[in-house]
């Protein structure tokens, strides 16, 4: 992947096509460089429209940041223009599966403490013992 990067960057940039900027950014997601994969897929945004190799790619690269949801936008759409696309259906799988387990953590982390009747009774007893209405004659 090295080798690619090095080629291609020795091409003058004025000749960078959609195509080999793509093949950049492979390199560079295959290097683990995602923000490097995106902001070359971002310069060739417009010819990727219906590209599903380029939605791939920003997928794949949104993915390993973490930022699943783009990464699901970017694999629909690569299924949306190549239904056929194996790897593009298992990452967005992940994805979803991802979505959920998130989803059950944030609904744990956020459950508030609930209280058996007898626990309710015990607590109020405490209060009533330790902290008497006051009367204010």
């Amino acid at each position: 992947y090295d080798k690619i990067i090095e080629v291609v960057t020795a091409v003058p940039k004025e000749e960078w096509d959609a195509e080999l900027i793509g093949r950049l950014a492979s390199a560079h997601n295959n290097l683990e460089e995602y923000e490097e994969a995106i902001e070359l897929l971002l310069s060739v945004k417009e010819e990727g429209t219906d590209d599903p190799l380029w939605h791939f790619r920003m997928g794949y690269a949104q993915y390993y940041l973490g930022n699943e949801e783009e990464a699901q936008t970017a694999f629909a759409r690569t299924l949306e223009l190549d239904p056929k696309d194996k790897d593009a259906r298992q990452f967005l799988a992940w994805c979803t599966e991802h979505k959920d387990e998130n989803a059950e953590e944030t609904e744990e982390s956020f459950a508030p403490e609930m209280y058996e009747e007898e626990e309710i009774e015990a607590v109020e007893a405490h209060i009533s013992r330790y902290f008497p209405t006051c009367s204010m004659n």
